[in-house]
């Protein structure tokens, strides 16, 4: 039976979720729809999987007076086993839908922050295809039991299908400058993870909308320091950062809006102010950074307890599924030396 959604998220605030018995109706809501998934994850695992089978059917009971008040957090325990310093996303892959690297910068950063955030939800997970990443696919498939959707003739799995496939689990999208190098695309990326939503610019916007998405904020004109104004910006990890080359690739995207770390590009002369970027990291942090003949940024870095890496190419794409997958495997070679 129906009910009436505005009866019950009224009373709820933030991240919150509620499972209540209501009459012969079962109500699962949230604040947002991460938090609605939350409940459901809930109702399932603590009433459905509690049931019991009786004359070869499944019963599930539950008390008339049922209620339970949850809240949706960000993940914090990996998907696999074994001792692991670098965040993991919640759930291990178990089906990969795979689509080709699109083209336009605008629609690989929309497609990648679509990736970071399917990590959070389920083992229904994204892999995107480029050139010469077909044997990292062949490996997750061989290393654990993860079933492909390839693309074929009639569904293509393309950015707008996937971005409709998902939608009743995105709150929306973040919208950033046209210009994809600009500090505007850093903070839209930085919150993706903490507003649940895809980033896209003025140039894809339409595909989020087709799909059913609408604005949850507008950052074109904001910049790193608007960031560190935000309650997000104390939010982010202080165990990792990203730092990419933003006019060269968009790399470590999908990891960034999985782990809800901070993502910025400072490539200046200035290595006071580099550092001072990356300052708010806890000791024994770890910074991705994109490759860097830069010696002494390293060892001024090391000076403040900040570990810097340098991951070969072949982990630029897909690190928030493939750390899902193999843990322990893809943190040895992030932090393998030369």
């Amino acid at each position: 039976r129906c009910v009436e959604i505005s009866e019950y998220n009224g009373e709820l605030d933030g991240e919150e979720f509620i499972v209540r018995v209501d009459g012969h109706k079962i109500v699962i809501v949230g604040a947002t729809n991460r938090a609605t998934y939350a409940g459901v994850r809930h109702f399932i695992e603590n009433v459905i999987r509690q049931g019991t089978v009786e004359d070869g059917k499944p019963v599930v009971k539950i008390e008339t007076d049922y209620e339970y008040l949850g809240k949706y957090t960000s993940p914090k325990q990996p998907s696999v086993a074994g001792n692991t310093t670098l965040p993991v996303a919640p759930y291990r892959p178990a089906v990969l839908y795979t689509v080709d690297q699109p083209d336009k910068k605008a629609d690989q950063i929309t497609l990648a922050t679509l990736q970071g955030l399917s990590t959070l939800y389920s083992s229904e997970q994204v892999f995107i295809l480029r050139k010469g990443n077909e044997a990292q696919l062949t490996s997750l498939v061989e290393q654990g039991a993860i079933a492909i959707n390839h693309n074929d003739a009639e569904q293509t799995w393309t950015l707008g299908r996937l971005l409709n496939y998902y939608s009743n689990r995105l709150s929306g999208y973040i919208l950033c400058s046209m210009d994809t190098t600009s500090e505007s695309t850093e903070v839209a990326i930085n919150l993706a993870h903490y507003l649940n939503a895809v980033v896209v610019t003025p140039e894809n916007e339409e595909v989020a909308q087709a799909a059913g998405l609408s604005l949850v904020l507008d950052v074109t004109d904001k910049d790193d320091a608007w960031l560190r104004t935000t309650p997000y910006f104390g939010r982010m990890s202080k165990m990792l950062a990203v730092e990419p080359d933003i006019e060269q690739s968009i790399a470590f995207v999908d990891y960034v809006v999985m782990s809800g770390c901070y993502y910025h590009d400072y490539r200046d002369g200035d290595e006071y102010m580099h550092v001072q970027s990356f300052k708010h990291l806890d000791k024994g942090a770890y910074l991705l950074s994109l490759p860097t003949d830069d010696i002494h940024q390293t060892l001024t870095f090391d000076a403040i307890g900040v570990v810097v890496l340098t991951p070969g190419e072949a982990l630029w794409t897909n690190l928030s599924v493939l750390m899902s997958a193999d843990a322990s495997g893809i943190e040895q070679q992030l932090t393998a030396k030369d």
